[in-house]
């Protein structure tokens, strides 16, 4: 199959000017589709391993960014052939956490009780407290005298920000 084609042309005054019109235009051979020849690189075709390198490191909290060019890849692709892994690693590795220290409980294990207690009953009055006071709850004496003026100035700095955010935590 033969397609007409105009050529362009720069006359003298460096003017573009067309050349062949109707009949006198250059006449090429058009291409069939199906002879392209395939340029560039292949399809990228993620491996199990990528997968688990992708789901590892994203569940770890790194930035896909990063993530993307320890694989050797554009951001871009990462995004489009890891959207899963990307998407639920942190859920997986968590759920994975709560089945093991839920199966923990279960079969008793102190340190497992002891953990869930304190961190998920704390509305039920599980919460470990550390109170720091002198002797019988008396106020912690501090000897002025021998502070060095480092610790005096960290001191300082702690109870301006103390009444400034007016919080009982230092």
């Amino acid at each position: 199959m033969w397609r007409l084609t105009t050529a362009r042309r720069l006359d003298y005054s460096g003017r573009r000017r067309l050349e062949g019109s109707g009949s006198s235009a250059m006449a090429t051979p058009r291409k069939d589709p199906k002879d392209k020849k395939k340029v560039g690189r292949k399809a990228f075709q993620p491996t199990d391993a990528q997968r688990a390198e992708v789901a590892t490191l994203s569940a770890a909290g790194f930035l896909h960014e990063g993530i993307a060019k320890y694989i050797g890849i554009d951001p871009d692709t990462l995004s489009k052939h890891f959207k899963p892994e990307l998407e639920t690693a942190k859920m997986k590795l968590i759920g994975n956490a709560v089945s093991k220290l839920h199966a923990a409980v279960n079969k008793g294990e102190a340190w497992a009780i002891c953990f869930t207690l304190k961190t998920q009953g704390k509305d039920m009055g599980w919460a470990e407290r550390f109170e720091h006071t002198g002797k019988n709850g008396a106020p912690i004496p501090i000897d002025a005298e021998n502070i060095s003026d480092a610790q005096l100035d960290s001191l300082i700095v702690r109870i301006e920000r103390r009444l400034s955010t007016g919080s009982a935590k230092g």
